[in-house]
């Protein structure tokens, strides 16, 4: 038994997915039949606020489709039936499942389809899809245009869900924030290092500067340490001080390019 595939258009700011349906009538259903998310049927009683359901009876009743929804339906004999928001849908022009081969239908999930069909893109600078449309087998590209096979959209992971995939696929919003973000933790976790080696630089400075007072007079200047004068002051050698803020200063400079 066959099963549905999907596939991906991949957009630098989102991924639709685009369904390849196994079932001619879960696919003409899914188009044609009221209270399947495309069309609904509305009558006058109410105003043609609410879908109602079906009764012949009532003559004001009219088929619509919905307001994000529409159907392409493609006929054997090259005939073409559309269902699209605010135009009237004729029921009995409507072709039947057996005299239909290609069927498009699209909402604000994405796309599915049943039978052959052709897919034109045009893609970014980044070889990402910048404009797409799923058409009938006899349509040609516009100028621009790239024909692609349904195989050739993105097959993404089963399980990925939240499509974790994006972050590695470069041109999209996703990864351009990942290695922001990563560029961000690179930059701190080097000026942490660089803390940590002032610290201990610090921290060797001021033993030896230690050391070296506990032989001279209280108030009298040490002698050079590694070939720096140290001077003893509450807190920090001063030089040290000078040093650590000029380097956080670089990283900042660095963090804002």
């Amino acid at each position: 038994m066959k099963k549905n595939e999907v596939r991906y258009i991949v957009t630098d700011v989102v991924s639709i997915p685009v369904y390849k349906l196994a079932s001619k009538t879960e696919a003409y259903r899914q188009a044609t039949a009221p209270g399947m998310g495309t069309v609904e049927w509305y009558s006058a009683a109410n105003g043609y606020t609410f879908p109602v359901n079906r009764d012949r009876s009532d003559k004001t009743q009219q088929l619509s489709c919905d307001e994000d929804s529409h159907a392409d339906l493609y006929t054997k004999n090259g005939g073409y039936f559309g269902i699209y928001p605010y135009d009237e849908i004729n029921v009995k022009e409507m072709p039947k499942q057996a005299e239909v081969e290609t069927i498009i239908h699209a909402d604000s999930c994405g796309y599915d389809f049943y039978g052959p069909v052709k897919i034109f893109v045009t893609y970014d600078e980044n070889g990402l899809i910048d404009t797409y449309r799923i058409e009938g087998k006899d349509e040609q590209p516009c100028e621009g245009e790239t024909e692609i096979q349904f195989e050739d959209l993105y097959e993404r992971a089963e399980d990925d869900w939240n499509d974790t995939y994006r972050a590695d696929i470069p041109g999209t919003m996703e990864y351009d924030r990942k290695h922001e973000a990563e560029g961000h933790a690179s930059g701190t976790g080097e000026m942490d290092a660089e803390a940590e080696q002032t610290s201990a630089v610090e921290q060797g400075v001021a033993s030896t500067a230690a050391g070296q007072s506990a032989h001279q007079p209280a108030g009298s200047a040490a002698e050079p340490v590694g070939g720096t004068t140290v001077v003893r002051c509450r807190g920090r050698p001063k030089h040290l001080r000078r040093s650590t803020q000029a380097d956080r200063q670089t990283a900042e400079r660095r963090l804002a390019q």
